[in-house]
């Protein structure tokens, strides 16, 4: 609830009373929409302060905090009677997106949740998706029967009365023991994540390179479509229904990602999220051809933009762990937020200048650099997960006196022992044998360091032919 009353009070409620305001206060559109830009840019800048803060004061300090700030942000837009004014409740906003909105959440949520964070995360998301679904009908109402002035004050009060009070009783104020209690080396598996090192640093860059370019290639698309589908030559009732697709399809993702969570990581989401974006904007360019290439467009760009912010919330902490999971967060959202602001100007002035095919030769540039980026992240993490019990192994021969050469030689050849797998080595075929599998095993397999068996398990194959 507080997810959508603050997505729809401080993000979407510009889109639909923008028109209105911008003629009350004798402003131009111009400096209406830059005013949002400058709320994002805000955020963006004090995201990783933000971050620091929830992990040294606890996610209801700082959110609840963030409410009031929202509060106070959506007064003075009520009151402003020029642009100075409405352009300083933009600041004040600035402060609230970055305090009460997915990032802050999202760390605020993994100090109560622990070990479950990722189902958390989804939830949160899941019912996040709605926030555009209730706001748009609300405002519009809102501003028609009382004013637009009114509408921002009803938001105030909506911040001071529901998010408020849900912000400080259900947050903690540091992270739960109970909730991260595990077995001590999976424990300090997770709050060091699986990224160490060097390839640390190039997961973090890689997956900031990822997330920056998705959020411009989504903020530029999210401003700009519905006038591409219409030059592409859609009719305007085509265009709306197309537009009314993309919700669905992204509480669609959300809900997939929650029923199978089980089945895979949040790496496999990241990859699905960033292989979906370029999909979504090679059928956008073929919209021209046929309409059905518009209604895929929706769908595949639905389900990239609801996979992607799980993918964001859950990737950090699988990479790189839950000790200064809101820092490294809020460090991860200062570039994508900056891209969010800047993508609608540079889209427009490429549409302007090159025309809308070039736009999206652009667009489709940049989903395609987040791919690479993404799948590089991917690979970096998988070979972690292979190298870590490896290097362990090393160090528990070494402690034992054997060394890593002693080490190798049990395993059963040099860096091969890397990708020793739980499969059958050869040897009698009617005896299931329990040495590992290696890629080049020695010329005898031996059995010497296989777990001891009291008797042999007889293949049931073999037991069928005799």
């Amino acid at each position: 609830m507080t997810q959508i009353l603050g997505l729809g009070s401080v993000y979407y409620v510009i889109g639909v009373i923008g028109p209105t305001l911008s003629a009350a206060l004798d402003v131009s559109a111009t400096l209406i929409y830059g005013g949002f830009s400058l709320s994002l840019v805000g955020g963006a800048v004090i995201a990783p302060l933000v971050g620091r803060a929830i992990d040294r004061l606890g996610g209801r300090r700082v959110m609840a905090a963030g409410s009031l700030v929202a509060a106070c942000g959506l007064a003075l837009a009520a009151s402003a009677q020029g642009a100075w004014s409405y352009l300083a409740s933009c600041v004040v906003l600035g402060v609230a997106i970055a305090t009460t909105l997915y990032d802050a959440a999202f760390a605020a949520i993994t100090q109560i949740a622990g070990r479950r964070a990722r189902r958390a995360i989804t939830l949160l998301t899941l019912f996040g998706g709605f926030a555009s679904t209730v706001a748009w009908p609300l405002t519009t109402w809102l501003a028609a029967r009382w004013g637009w002035r009114e509408t921002y004050w009803f938001y105030a009060a909506a911040h001071l009365l529901i998010c408020l009070p849900a912000h400080w009783l259900l947050l903690a104020d540091e992270p739960d023991q109970a909730a991260f209690a595990a077995p001590e080396q999976a424990a300090q598996a997770e709050r060091d994540g699986a990224m160490q090192g060097s390839a640390r640093r190039a997961a973090f860059w890689l997956l900031g390179l990822a997330l920056t370019a998705n959020s411009f290639v989504f903020s530029g698309l999210s401003a700009h479509f519905i006038a591409m589908l219409g030059e592409l030559g859609l009719s305007e009732r085509m265009v709306v229904i197309v537009g009314m697709a993309i919700g669905p399809a992204q509480v669609l993702a959300r809900l997939i990602e929650m029923l199978s969570d089980a089945r895979h990581d949040a790496l496999a989401v990241g990859r699905a999220s960033a292989a979906l974006l370029p999909v979504g904007v090679g059928c956008l360019l073929l919209a021209a051809l046929h309409p059905a290439a518009a209604f895929a467009f929706a769908l595949t760009y639905g389900l990239a933009n609801g996979l992607i912010t799980i993918a964001k919330g859950a990737m950090t902490l699988h990479l790189f762990g839950s000790a200064g999971y809101g820092a490294t967060l809020g460090l991860l959202s200062l570039p994508a937020l900056a891209a969010r602001a800047a993508a609608p100007t540079i889209f427009s002035a490429t549409n302007e200048i090159a025309g809308s095919t070039a736009t999206l030769a652009l667009c489709l540039a940049a989903a395609l650099c987040g791919l690479a980026a993404m799948e590089t992240v991917v690979r970096l993490a998988r070979r972690a997960a292979v190298d870590k019990p490896v290097g362990k192994a090393v160090e528990d021969a070494a402690a034992t006196g054997g060394g890593e050469r002693a080490w190798r030689r049990r395993a059963g050849g040099p860096t091969i022992a890397a990708f020793r797998i739980a499969l059958p080595a050869c040897g009698d075929p009617c005896v299931r044998p329990t040495t590992p599998f290696r890629f080049f095993p020695p010329a005898r397999p031996s059995r010497r360091f296989a777990r001891p068996r009291a008797t042999p398990r007889p293949n049931r194959r073999c037991s069928a032919r005799s």
